[in-house]
């Protein structure tokens, strides 16, 4: 790569020698910046893409007008009057959304918290730390984008359709 310093004289040396710094400053540089870059997108990769927080939207059928009270063990608490959207902060727990209306049957829908693909990015860039944020942050799970919860009418024999529809892929 270099030749041999006894082959060269005092000044061939030292030429030698400088560019031998050279290339090591340089690498140094670009390590650093390498460094730099990682260190900025590493932790939290999901939380800095998709956020804490997701807006859900909820109707019902056949009829809008249904009052309709969201909750979760992590402290979801909404309460809310279809069609109506409210945004929630992500967690890994599924949230149970009752809806009442006069002259309807009460219906429950769940709304599933599922895994946020995001989240993969930090086992390759941010190790341990950004999926532990990620994690505490609820970043690394979606819900639905929409929740139509199924009505039945006081009396009526329900139908064979489940009591609710989840719809929309969970955002990743």
């Amino acid at each position: 790569m270099y030749p041999s310093s006894s082959l060269l004289g005092d000044k061939g040396r030292d030429a030698v020698q400088k560019q031998k710094n050279r290339n090591t400053g340089e690498n140094m540089k670009i390590k650093l910046a390498v460094a730099a870059v990682l260190l900025v997108m590493a932790p939290g990769c999901a939380t800095v893409v998709k956020g804490g927080t997701q807006s859900i939207s909820v109707s019902t059928s056949p009829e809008p007008g249904a009052t309709c009270v969201l909750t979760s063990p992590s402290g979801v608490n909404l309460t809310l009057v279809t069609p109506n959207a409210v945004t929630i902060e992500r967690s890994k727990h599924d949230i149970s959304v009752t809806c009442n209306k006069e002259g309807f049957d009460q219906a429950v829908a769940i709304v599933s918290s599922k895994f946020n693909g995001v989240t993969l990015g930090n086992i390759l860039i941010g190790g341990v730390i950004g999926v532990g944020i990620d994690a505490a942050s609820g970043a690394m799970n979606d819900y639905p984008s929409s929740v139509n919860v199924q009505m039945v009418r006081t009396g009526e024999a329900p139908a064979a359709e489940p009591a609710a529809e989840a719809q929309g892929e969970p955002t990743s």
